[in-house]
């Protein structure tokens, strides 16, 4: 995971420089289903029933939809926000109840994602299984992605369709996820973080 967030801190860092030498450059916010990542969660989600999602609850600065999103039904998706500007959003796909189901969710994304965007960079590991388990079993699989055992995690760079990353991964809650997270916004939320201390 350290590797990870050094790969992407060093990404964030050649696309904000890029961005400070080229004086023509305007901010160009990563997209979600053609909808910059940008604004407050209310015009953002405006856009998103627009675009077929319906709104079901807030939890803090999490505001929470529900819609078909890359070909799957009754996908959650997640509008993160703070100081009332969006930052990041995700979608999780319907919870899987086998390994297989799972990992075919995960394998079929990730071929997509890696045909739009490239890889970067991934892992696909289980960590931490006791050494009697027998890992090569699907019902093992399946149960240790509950004990939070399965590492699988793909991080994708966006330039061309706006400036952020994604990251595909398995939940612990036997779920994908994909996280998109705006280059800008997310710099901004650092900062306001950063201020704080």
């Amino acid at each position: 995971m350290k590797k990870l967030l050094l790969t992407t801190m060093c990404l964030f860092a050649i696309c904000f420089s890029y961005a400070q030498t080229n004086e023509t450059n305007t901010e160009q916010h990563l997209k979600f289903k053609g909808i910059a990542i940008d604004g407050t969660p209310n015009e953002f989600g405006s856009k998103l029933e627009n675009a077929g999602y319906s709104y079901t609850n807030k939890n803090g600065g999490n505001y929470y939809y529900n819609g078909a999103f890359a070909g799957y039904d009754n996908c959650e998706i997640i509008v993160k926000s703070t100081n009332n500007l969006v930052y990041e959003v995700v979608a999780i796909f319907p919870k899987s109840y086998s390994w297989g189901h799972l990992h075919n969710t995960y394998s079929s994304l990730k071929n997509m994602l890696t045909t739009k965007y490239g890889k970067l960079e991934g892992k696909e590991i289980f960590e931490n299984t006791p050494t009697y388990v027998n890992i090569n079993d699907d019902n093992v699989k399946y149960r240790e992605v509950g004990y939070n055992r399965c590492k699988y995690y793909s991080v994708f760079t966006s330039i061309l369709d706006g400036w952020g990353t994604i990251v595909l991964e398995i939940k612990s809650t036997h779920r994908v996820g994909i996280h998109y997270i705006d280059f800008y916004n997310e710099q901004k939320k650092k900062s306001s973080a950063i201020n704080d201390l």
